[in-house]
């Protein structure tokens, strides 16, 4: 369900993202956090979603017998399509109410659905409100996805919201020399540096490193033949 590779420890903290990370980490450890829900928005590839993985892998390994659930908000949202056809609707919203964790991601893919919004932040509210926690990523703000109801909004007023900002260029040469510290054959600092002038977005600089290895790689085979 998690990925065992998104935990706190391989999280590399940066200007940008150290705030959403002590957030993340109180959330996931407090036994009762000062805030809830918590949303993390930002750009694609700045470590939103794993920051969430991070929290249920600790969440889980400090309760190992409680519900946690990470899902997608598009996969919900089908989820929820699915149970209104099939007159389901109960046992879709006893499913993620009875949750002591509920993770969801990209919840940006939610914008212009007002009616799913209002039952999915329903269902939410009902989680949070008996006692269940709800941690949530988008690449937009809040107020950009959401159409909801001033009664909703304030529902809304005990969450915190953090913004997740990219990478200076140091930084991500510091994240890519993280991630493939470990890599075989090893990645040269060279093409470390080459990856992070491409800008921000660490998967495209991840593929370009693994391109570029895979092409010296056969560069060196044909050599030997």
């Amino acid at each position: 369900m998690f990925n065992p590779n998104f935990v706190f420890d391989s999280f590399v903290s940066t200007m940008g993202n150290k705030f959403a990370r002590a957030a993340c980490m109180t959330f996931a450890r407090s036994f009762n956090p000062p805030y809830n829900p918590l949303l993390l928005y930002g750009p694609t590839s700045v470590g939103k979603t794993h920051l969430l993985h991070a929290i249920g892998n600790q969440f889980r390994n400090l309760r190992p017998f409680d519900k946690v659930i990470i899902v997608t908000a598009e996969v919900m949202m089908n989820e929820l399509l699915g149970a209104i056809s099939n007159i389901q609707i109960e046992l879709f919203r006893i499913k993620y109410t009875s949750m002591d964790l509920l993770l969801v991601d990209d919840i940006h893919t939610l914008v212009g659905r007002k009616c799913t919004q209002e039952e999915l932040f329903n269902i939410f509210q009902t989680l949070v409100a008996k006692g269940g926690r709800l941690a949530m990523t988008s690449s937009k703000s809040l107020s950009d996805v959401l159409i909801l109801s001033d009664e909703m909004k304030s529902r809304m007023k005990h969450s915190l919201i953090i913004r997740v900002k990219p990478p200076s260029r140091h930084e991500v040469e510091l994240i890519l020399s993280s991630r493939f510290a470990a890599s075989v054959p090893m990645v040269s600092k060279n093409i470390i540096k080459m990856a992070a002038s491409i800008g921000s977005d660490i998967r495209r600089a991840e593929g370009m490193i693994k391109q570029m290895v895979f092409v010296d790689n056969l560069a060196g085979f044909m050599k030997s033949k």
